[in-house]
């Protein structure tokens, strides 16, 4: 691995280069963090630290933006998809309004935005047009911390307003839940066929076996299932769709 990068205060400003070699040929590739939680610095530390009580984990780092980046620079990490996760819809806007803010302040994060089930019909397609117009890429749901079911229909509101438009990134897989299962994702692609979904953890988190039955019955694509693939020696891992990244 190579690494080429020069770090400022708010990011980085020329592209960390990850360099594997393929045979004769070098392939170069830019570092990209795609599942990163960041908070306001006043609750950082104790957001940190609900998610690994929560999780019944040790946290290696406090939340801050800053441990974010300091982690990142280490490996030559140049950009980050960032995001936060409202569990009331009174929170819904003052997170989105915080991601703006930060992804303008740092010129390395492109910001995920958030939604709630429940929101009515013209507030959520009110706040997916302001979500837009703030520049923010996507939606973060988190079943588990949101206390909905994936399929329920209390989130198709949000489904609906997204297809077609914006990428939803769903935590899915906690085994100790139904909530996030991965069949309960495939029951919203079958019904909205136009919504790309990003199923983090590798489609399953704690339920990989189970990710994969269900994505290879539907003959889902995804590059990084592929790696998972070589990695985890998971062979049956094949032929996925472009819904599954």
């Amino acid at each position: 691995m190579r690494q080429q990068s020069e770090q400022t205060d708010k990011g980085v400003s020329v592209q960390p280069e990850f360099v594997i070699r393929l045979g004769e040929q070098d392939l170069s590739y830019e570092i990209i963090d795609s599942h990163a939680h960041i908070f306001p610095a006043k609750i950082a530390v104790k957001a940190a630290q609900s998610i690994g009580e929560f999780y019944n984990i040790g946290m290696r780092y406090d939340g801050t933006i800053e441990s974010l980046l300091a982690s990142g620079d280490r490996i030559g990490v140049s950009r980050y998809i960032v995001h936060s996760t409202a569990t009331k819809i009174e929170q819904v806007i003052p997170i989105n309004d915080f991601i703006f803010s930060t992804i303008k302040e740092y010129n390395c994060f492109i910001g995920y935005g958030t939604l709630c089930p429940g929101m009515g019909k013209k507030e959520t397609f009110d706040e997916v047009e302001r979500i837009i117009s703030l520049g923010l890429k996507g939606i973060k749901l988190h079943p588990d911390f949101q206390k909905f079911n994936i399929d329920d229909e209390s989130a198709f509101l949000i489904y609906e307003a997204c297809e077609g438009r914006l990428p939803i990134l769903f935590h899915v897989g906690d085994d100790r839940y139904d909530t996030s299962s991965p069949t309960r994702l495939l029951n919203v692609l079958n019904k909205f066929p136009n919504l790309t979904a990003i199923a983090a953890h590798l489609g399953g988190y704690q339920r990989w076996d189970e990710a994969m039955g269900t994505i290879s019955d539907t003959q889902c694509l995804s590059r990084h299932m592929q790696l998972a693939e070589n990695t985890c020696e998971r062979k049956s891992c094949q032929n996925y769709s472009h819904t599954w990244i």
